[in-house]
């Protein structure tokens, strides 16, 4: 009998290159990846990604464009998600306020996008989040339609049992 194997793979829609207003929708914990810097040992490093809901609807008109940028988790002086945090508030971080950092509380926080277009090493265009900044002088948009992946596909809690 034949196993039969389908590809499962979503293609998303992915919004044109332009600004966008967007608010952040998802901090995920990714884990730790396999990591080689500037042909150095391989490490072991922990990443997360933020996603962003844009304020520009899908072309089915049913919900708002999602992007997403994946980030080591580190606030170190020169880590890419200092610069990005940074970017977005407009000015420099603290040492304060890069002890114990949140990036939780990023989550329906609004911004500004510039979203630019590459193209991957399988050929495929992917949308990417080349700046963020600050979003200045216009009403936050606020985040719909959207579930956290934490709170994706959870069981449900356990029934009481009906006596009779």
């Amino acid at each position: 009998m034949p196993i039969l194997i389908s590809d499962t793979s979503k293609s998303w829609p992915k919004p044109p290159e332009g600004v966008y207003q967007a608010v952040c929708c998802d901090v995920v914990e990714l884990g730790l990846e396999k990591v080689t810097y500037q042909n150095g040992p391989e490490k072991m490093v922990p990443k997360i990604r933020l996603y962003f809901q844009l304020d520009e609807m899908e072309p089915d008109g049913k919900r708002r464009y999602i992007v997403a940028k994946k980030f080591t988790r580190s606030l170190a002086e020169k880590s890419s998600l200092r610069t990005f945090i940074q970017s977005w508030a407009g000015r420099l971080l603290t040492k304060d306020q890069l002890v114990n950092f949140d990036v939780e509380k990023l989550i329906g926080k609004n911004c500004q996008l510039q979203i630019v277009h590459i193209l991957g090493r399988n050929g495929e265009t992917y949308a990417q989040i080349q700046t963020i900044m600050p979003i200045r002088g216009t009403q936050g948009i606020a985040v719909t339609d959207y579930v956290r992946k934490q709170d994706r596909d959870k069981p449900e809690p356990p029934r009481e049992e009906v006596p009779f």
